[in-house]
């Protein structure tokens, strides 16, 4: 168990780890957010992956991007997107690509035989967004397409994230049942761990190419692949 400290007025968290022999892990947390303080945008965690781990496969509302109070035209299914993909470009960059109603998801790599995989457990479900970038990097952009590729991309696993608002105008708030509010307590727990998927891609063999003389040594049977000079052992059953 650990006790975090929020950095917005005196919140404070509770988080409860449970390791299992299955290899799993169970998170339960509790947020008590201050009295006082503004709205929050989100509530979660925030973690970076390798950029390499870039397909994503979640059960929970698809396919587009959708909201706490943008999710009417979205259906609960299975789906699978690419991260850079769900990450759209606004002119004034800006996060997007949220999902909601996630019971769970996962994130693979076409070259690594394990994918991060998380799920909701409890009574709340999950909200899941992914950029390939830092959320500083957003932050910082003069443009959308100012922001350059990195080596790893960023993913948010949160209990909720608030509406988007604008109801009867651009500067509404959200609706109160849309919004994280001060003074309130929310808990949520999820279980994550990792789990063996198949390879997409093979690492490939040296061919020759059509045309051109084997890569075998004179004499030598010719073999894909064989590099130049490298003799093939004898059959032991000829001597």
């Amino acid at each position: 168990t650990a006790e975090v400290t929020i950095p917005v007025g005196d919140s404070r968290a509770t988080i409860e780890y449970r390791f299992h022999g299955t290899s799993h892990l169970d998170i339960h947390t509790t947020a008590h957010i201050a009295k006082g303080v503004p709205d929050l945008p989100r509530i979660g965690y925030t973690t970076t992956i390798p950029a390499i781990f870039a397909s994503m496969k979640w059960y929970g509302k698809g396919p587009q991007e959708t909201y706490s109070d943008r999710q009417d035209g979205a259906w609960t299914t299975l789906h699978e997107n690419y991260i850079p993909g769900m990450f759209f470009r606004y002119a004034d960059a800006q996060e997007s690509g949220n999902l909601t109603n996630v019971r769970w998801a996962e994130i693979s790599s076409p070259v690594n035989t394990n994918a991060l995989h998380w799920e909701a457990i409890g009574k709340h479900l999950l909200e899941v967004a992914a950029y390939p970038c830092l959320l500083s990097d957003i932050s910082l952009a003069s443009h959308g397409n100012a922001i350059l590729p990195r080596d790893v991309s960023t993913l948010c696993i949160d209990h909720r994230q608030s509406g988007l608002g604008g109801t009867d105008s651009w500067g509404a708030l959200p609706l109160p049942q849309y919004r994280i509010m001060p003074g309130t307590t929310y808990d949520w727990s999820m279980r994550l761990s990792l789990k063996e998927v198949a390879v997409a891609a093979q690492p490939s063999t040296m061919r020759s190419l059509p045309g051109l003389p084997s890569p075998s040594a004179p004499g030598q049977p010719s073999l894909p692949g064989l590099p130049p000079g490298l003799k093939l052992p004898e059959n032991p059953q000829k001597k």
